[in-house]
């Protein structure tokens, strides 16, 4: 498509008086032509400039000079030959004249260059004329002079600007792109980049287009919760989009992945299962609170990665009983009463899921003793301070852990300072005589202990002191004790705690 400008405007630069012939100002009127070219592909514009005058005052055949020149930007375009080559049937009227070559090749009656547009598409040339015009009559030389300036200008739409993109853009949704429409048989195309890789290039649209924004653009990108991306968008001058206009406009968008991009689990992807080797419940079924640990065991096959486009499994974590464990065999620490037990999938880009197992325990405590019942006595089992033996019985009980639990009660003593001996079975809630050889002056601890199939232990102290004497030799006739039996020889022994008093005094004191 061409357009036709005028230089300097449309009446032109009128002529200027000179010092010779016969000349005065404004007689004359000049002006050039331009038919101007535009190349959209290259930015550039093609002009053929022709000259114009025309005088109201004078008429004839004029000739231009030699050596008259036109000028562009300070370079020579044309630079006229001898004076009988160019010229102009000028008529005394308002009428615009050519001047053309007379003789030789018609197309130097135009003179054409190329210049480029500026990348917004704007051009500006300035033109320079010194250009003069001669016609003789009767001895008398008509002069039309002009050494004049102007400047050419023109404006081209280049590419279509970005008004506004989707920002930030999440998987799962759209992304809208919205341009200003630079001229109205442009139409574009976008594409999404990150980096140098194209993630999706649109059809042809006119002012606005919308993306589906897919997970698949992170493929590539298993560590990243988000993408730095380039919107580029490229002008073309019709809908076919063949021909670019202009270098592609940009701008900058984020694009998010979105929060169901992480691991999925399907239900069975992990279970729980009691584990008490190396525990007090070794020998038990089942889960016992407070002794037991859990072991669970992961199903990959219901782990599903297909959500988390591009990303892997970075970590997988166990935790239970207040302890976290990251490899497998997975287990707890210790559980109690009804325990949650987590498990958490974390991929590469730290997106998490997790999934919570329930483990019912089996209650338990330590055993317990009750009606506890211990006095001297003798053989048949009577109450007797002089006895020699001992009437034990308690009552205890343990923890039924689904039956699998049981009691032992067992009774045990030591005299005077001594250390317990043996153990002696005790049926709970039965009396037992025991003993036989107990010496009844010297005091008795009995201990009375219930243990269940865990080894866990309770047991309770019975003190039964000595006989009580007013005053006791000793066998050999060595020793004498008050309020007690003596035990050594060539002493006088007193109980702990007794005064010896003279009187109101106190002479000694235990």
């Amino acid at each position: 498509m061409s357009t036709t400008h005028y230089i300097p405007g449309s009446s032109g630069w009128a002529s200027q008086k000179v010092n010779w012939g016969s000349s005065s100002a404004g007689n004359g009127r000049l002006r050039l032509v331009v038919t101007r070219t535009y190349d959209q592909t290259t930015n550039k514009s093609t002009l053929s400039f022709r000259a114009y005058v025309c005088s109201t005052v004078l008429d004839g055949p004029f000739q231009v000079t030699q050596g008259s020149t036109v000028k562009i930007n300070g370079s020579t375009l044309y630079t006229f030959p001898q004076a009988t080559v160019f010229g102009a049937a000028v008529n005394k009227s308002t009428s615009w004249d050519q001047i053309v070559r007379k003789s030789g090749a018609a197309a130097e009656n135009h003179w054409d260059l190329t210049l480029s547009h500026d990348a917004g598409g704007n051009l500006s040339a300035t033109v320079e004329v010194n250009l003069t015009m001669t016609y003789t009559l009767g001895g008398t030389t008509y002069v039309m002079h002009w050494t004049n300036s102007g400047t050419l200008t023109a404006s081209e739409p280049r590419g279509s600007t970005i008004t506004g993109v989707t920002n930030p853009a999440t998987t799962q949704g759209s992304m809208t792109i919205n341009v200003n429409r630079a001229g109205s048989a442009f139409y574009h195309k976008a594409k999404v980049k990150k980096g140098g890789t194209v993630l999706v290039t649109t059809g042809a649209f006119a002012t606005s287009t919308s993306i589906s924004v897919p997970r698949s653009w992170f493929q590539n990108y298993p560590n990243d919760v988000s993408l730095s991306c380039t919107v580029e968008v490229q002008t073309y001058t019709d809908q076919s989009c063949t021909t670019a206009i202009g270098d592609p406009a940009t701008a900058s968008v984020t694009v998010k992945a979105d929060s169901g991009m992480k691991p999925m689990l399907q239900s069975g992807y992990a279970s729980a299962a009691p584990y008490n080797t190396g525990t007090a419940a070794a020998g038990i079924t089942g889960c016992v609170s407070g002794v037991s640990k859990a072991q669970v065991t992961l199903d990959p096959s219901k782990l599903d990665m297909s959500a988390a486009v591009g990303a892997s499994v970075a970590t997988i974590a166990v935790t239970g009983g207040g302890v976290t464990d990251t490899s497998s065999p997975y287990r707890t620490g210790v559980l109690r009463d009804t325990a949650a037990i987590t498990v958490t999938v974390t991929d590469t880009r730290g997106r998490s899921t997790a999934r919570t197992l329930t483990v019912e325990c089996m209650p338990y405590a330590a055993p317990t003793l009750s009606l506890v019942t211990v006095f001297r006595c003798d053989s048949q089992g009577a109450e007797d301070e002089n006895g020699s033996y001992l009437s034990v019985q308690a009552t205890g009980g343990v923890s039924s852990l689904n039956n699998q639990n049981s009691l032992t009660l067992t009774a045990a003593w030591a005299q005077g300072g001594g250390s317990y001996g043996a153990e002696n079975a005790l049926q709970s809630g039965t009396r037992c005589i025991l003993g036989g050889t107990l010496d009844p002056d010297r005091k008795l601890s009995v201990r009375i202990t219930a243990k269940d199939s865990l080894n866990t232990e309770t047991a309770t102290a019975v003190l039964l002191p000595p006989r009580i004497w007013a005053m006791k030799f000793r066998p050999n006739g060595q020793g004498v004790g008050f309020g007690m039996a003596p035990t050594e020889d060539r002493v006088l022994q007193l109980p702990a705690g007794w005064k010896i008093k003279i009187g109101d005094t106190i002479v000694a004191q235990g």
